[in-house]
């Protein structure tokens, strides 16, 4: 198994324009643009910010809501996308649902059949206590993160 480290990754508001614009000259080794809150008219600008964001050669993955996953992946799946970083991920169940919508789109639009990539984001007591089951859920993850204040919260 190779290791890839990614020393940095950039969170920016796909609704932040100029943000979005500037990113790939952060020289972060992956950018995410994040559709928190995001409406219908920011969704829509998530294929032109992927094309903008790979300019400096960084990974460009989108930050995705388990609330609105289906909505999400649609805006989010395009050529140019390394992957989606999946947030309230509190079961495999979670990802084996993501998994079906993302294979679905890659086929639909052209890309190669299990190129997107899977960051599950751990938030709540009950994520940690499956996180066996979570990281095992599919081959499509490649890095799992703490919320640490969520976590807190939780």
């Amino acid at each position: 198994m190779s290791i890839l480290v990614r020393r940095s990754n950039l969170l920016v508001s796909i609704a932040d324009d100029d943000a979005v614009k500037s990113a790939w000259r952060h020289d972060a080794d992956a950018i995410t643009l994040d559709l928190a809150n995001a409406n219908a008219a920011a969704r829509g600008r998530v294929r032109d910010a992927i094309a903008s964001a790979v300019h400096g050669a960084a990974e460009v993955f989108v930050r995705v809501d388990q609330s609105t996953l289906k909505t999400d992946l649609e805006a989010a799946v395009w050529p140019g996308l390394r992957g989606i970083m999946l947030t309230h991920v509190d079961s495999a169940g979670d990802i084996a649902s993501a998994e079906k919508q993302v294979a679905v789109l890659e086929r639909e639009r052209g890309l190669k059949s299990g190129s997107v990539q899977f960051i599950a984001v751990l938030e709540t007591a009950r994520s940690v206590w499956h996180v066996r089951a979570i990281v095992t859920a599919s081959p499509r993850i490649t890095q799992v993160v703490l919320d640490e204040i969520a976590l807190a919260a939780d």
